[in-house]
């Protein structure tokens, strides 16, 4: 008389069971960027008067060459804010689904910050130690991950490196020795020495490896705005700590760079200028003296399993 839900339980306190959980997938989007710059008549004519020399890096073939007319100098400027807006949004970015109060919606995803919140957060407001880092990261690691693949890079400013390299080299200080880590004769002069090394890596207990990575976006007072107390020209992002975990996620990379497929596109739009000058008898696109360049691309960041990655986060009023 037992139904069949009595007699499985019954044979599953007996015996155990098999679970096959089906995966699923978070979707997101990726953002959407571009720039333009207007060329006037008089801008072309006058485009040789520039006056200064300056190191020009074709985006489509890599090479770099030195240039002294202002056109090609605007258009390296074009390219520069595109590829500069693409890396500020895949750090600070946050993903916009609605339009704004305009009607008017720049696609955008969320930035490494944004998807961080869901990742292992700390705060801390005093000297970071070793024992605090292992302890931080033995709880992210600890019997999810094995402890061959350990290895975790810190993203930092520079008050981070520098604080990085002072707790090592206090921890390791009665290891120490004077040798050629630390004093060097100097080439140009073997009769002087010179002495000082800096640590930018940590190998611990149970596989955890650490290298340090310093980002000059972190130092930007452009996108913290809070200084440190102690330090007034640095912002408190100096010495946030930020671990990524660039391993294998299943059968892909952890953390990847994405972009849609046939988005990057760049080019012109006539007035009743071209690049190659005034139009003399032929189609004008609008009546205005001069042109529009532009160039424009797709964006964003993934990572595939966030909870391998955390922040050390620095405030002082914590």
């Amino acid at each position: 008389d037992k139904t069949w839900t009595s007699i499985q339980q019954e044979y599953n306190k007996d015996y155990g069971t098999q679970q096959y959980p089906n995966s699923f997938w978070l979707e997101s989007q990726i953002g959407a960027f571009g720039q333009k710059v207007t060329i006037t008549d008089k801008a072309w004519r006058d485009e040789g008067k520039l006056g200064i020399d300056f190191m020009y890096t074709d985006p489509m073939t890599g090479k770099a060459t030195k240039v002294t007319k202002f056109l090609a100098m605007a258009e390296a400027k074009m390219y520069n804010e595109l590829y500069m807006s693409m890396e500020a949004q895949n750090v600070y970015g946050k993903k916009q689904t609605k339009p704004s109060a305009d009607g008017y919606w720049k696609k955008t995803g969320p930035g490494l910050r944004e998807q961080l919140r869901d990742s292992w957060i700390e705060y801390y407001n005093g000297a970071l130690t070793v024992n605090r880092m292992k302890d931080y990261l033995m709880d992210i690691f600890f019997s999810r991950v094995d402890e061959q693949d350990r290895k975790i890079v810190a993203m930092t400013g520079t008050l981070g490196s520098i604080m990085f390299h002072d707790m090592l080299a206090a921890e390791s200080s009665s290891f120490l020795t004077v040798d050629t880590n630390f004093t060097q004769k100097l080439s140009e002069n073997p009769r002087h020495l010179s002495y000082g090394a800096q640590f930018t890596h940590y190998q611990g207990p149970e596989g955890i490896e650490v290298t340090l990575v310093k980002n000059p976006m972190y130092d930007n007072r452009k996108y913290c705005k809070r200084m440190h107390p102690q330090y007034p020209e640095f912002p408190i992002d100096s010495m946030r700590m930020t671990f990524l975990d660039f391993g294998t996620s299943g059968s892909s990379n952890n953390i990847q760079m994405l972009k849609q497929k046939d988005t990057f596109s760049w080019g012109w739009v006539g007035g009743t200028w071209t690049p190659t000058g005034p139009v003399k008898g032929g189609q004008a696109g609008a009546l205005i003296d001069g042109y529009d360049m532009y160039t424009k691309g797709t964006s964003g960041i993934m990572v595939t399993d966030i909870t391998r990655c955390g922040e050390l986060i620095y405030d002082f009023e914590y």
